[in-house]
């Protein structure tokens, strides 16, 4: 399943569709039960042979223009919204480092609040990036190991992630030190889980934060130092594009900081997604 909270939602609303769920695997990937045919078969193979049954000059194309348009339209109102932001914002960071990645760049990206990040902000592109992620119930353990394993054969390599992930596997930084690996890894630093702030318990804030939010205080300037990585904390969006440009052309263990507040990150988010919400509604009215 996609990682989107918003497109399960409206996937689990066509309770008269026909969902076929194709797997590679043996098992039954249905967390909305929703499933009415399940495939075991490799995605490729089933799409390339879905395509050779498609009659293309036939399709009707209204259904396909209608999310083509509504895409068009979001991507500006979200473009819109950022360029107007001055703040260092976890948003506006997936969309600054779309432009400035490498074509044919790797980008790892942490769980919590970056995959879906990534997921809002990191919009269509004709450059060729590979985005990877370790998802499931232990998905923030081993990232950063997870990322310089792919150092090995991807290159150029990009890691992004929060503070807390960075610190769940911190010490897997020595195999950058001890196999001279390069990685350029951006950490958001909101000191703590930013993703709780999104659900129920926030509103509860008597053991919120060291139930929920957990913030650590570490240094990330210290932790890199222990791992002679080159660090830099970022001071504004200029800065951030410089540090990225300095970055693709620096070998070794590159470590970017970039510090944000967990409470003004809630409200930018919201604020983005009833801006989008918006324009749809007029569009369809």
């Amino acid at each position: 399943m996609p990682v989107s909270k918003f497109l399960s939602q409206y996937l689990e609303t066509l309770v008269d569709a026909r969902h076929i769920i194709i797997d590679p695997g043996s098992m039954w990937r249905d967390p909305i039960k929703a499933a009415t045919d399940m495939v075991h078969c490799d995605e490729t193979v089933f799409v390339e042979g879905l395509l050779a049954s498609v009659d293309q000059a036939q399709r009707d194309s209204e259904w396909y223009d209608q999310w083509q348009r509504l895409n068009r339209l979001s991507k500006t109102c979200m473009n819109q919204y950022l360029a107007a932001i001055e703040t260092l914002d976890e948003g506006k960071v997936v969309a600054q480092l779309q432009q400035h990645l490498p074509n044919e760049a790797a980008l790892y990206v942490g769980n919590s609040m970056p995959i879906r990040d990534i997921d809002t902000f990191f919009i269509q592109t004709n450059k060729q990036v590979r985005i990877v992620a370790n998802r499931g119930a232990n998905g923030i353990d081993g990232n950063i190991s997870t990322a310089l394993g792919m150092s090995v054969t991807q290159q150029p390599m990009y890691a992004l992630m929060g503070d807390v992930t960075f610190y769940h596997d911190m010490n897997g930084l020595l195999m950058a030190r001890t196999h001279q690996l390069n990685l350029t890894l951006i950490v958001i630093n909101n000191n703590g889980g930013g993703i709780f702030s999104f659900l129920p318990q926030s509103e509860s804030p008597r053991h919120f934060e060291q139930l929920f939010g957990t913030p650590t205080d570490i240094s990330i300037e210290k932790a890199a130092n222990l791992y002679d990585a080159t660090y830099h904390a970022v001071q504004d969006w200029e800065d951030f594009q410089d540090t990225l440009d300095r970055a693709e052309h620096h070998k070794g263990l590159n470590i970017i900081e970039v510090k944000t507040n967990r409470y003004e990150n809630v409200v930018t988010h919201r604020s983005v997604w009833d801006n989008i919400k918006a324009v749809i509604d007029h569009e369809l009215l």
